[in-house]
């Protein structure tokens, strides 16, 4: 199986690779988090300003750890709280990127990021299931 995909987004060259089950992340690659919320045999979709639908997650704040980061995006964005499980990683490599700034606001410095995804399960779920489909 192919864990590789190569994309364009905007003239940016990246590599995308599913690293599945991943469990030694190096955390000084991480600067962001994503994941899939299920509630009540719904799953979460967040209407992110300019972007439409995307699935929960987003910057990790000073001082946070990867789950924490996940735990309050999947709050802010879904208004859920739940138990969240690891799934794994997608190495985003910008070492083709003809675009790539090195100092840039989410880059470090670094051409090989790493974005940990999590699986949630909504055992609190305010706002009346809002944007659960």
């Amino acid at each position: 199986m192919n864990n590789q995909i190569h994309v364009n987004w905007d003239g940016h060259e990246v590599n995308l690779t599913w690293l599945p089950m991943k469990l030694n992340i190096d955390y000084n690659k991480v600067t962001s988090v994503r994941g899939i919320c299920f509630s009540q045999e719904k799953i979460l979709l967040v209407n992110v300003k300019d972007r439409c639908f995307n699935i929960p997650g987003g910057h990790i704040e000073k001082g946070e750890t990867p789950e924490e980061a996940f735990q309050r995006e999947v709050h802010e964005e879904g208004y859920v709280k739940g138990v969240i499980q690891y799934i794994g990683a997608i190495e985003v490599s910008h070492e083709n990127n003809p675009l790539f700034i090195p100092d840039g606001k989410y880059h470090h410095e670094m051409s090989r990021l790493q974005v940990p995804w999590h699986l949630i399960i909504g055992d609190e779920v305010n706002e009346g299931d809002r944007g659960f489909s």
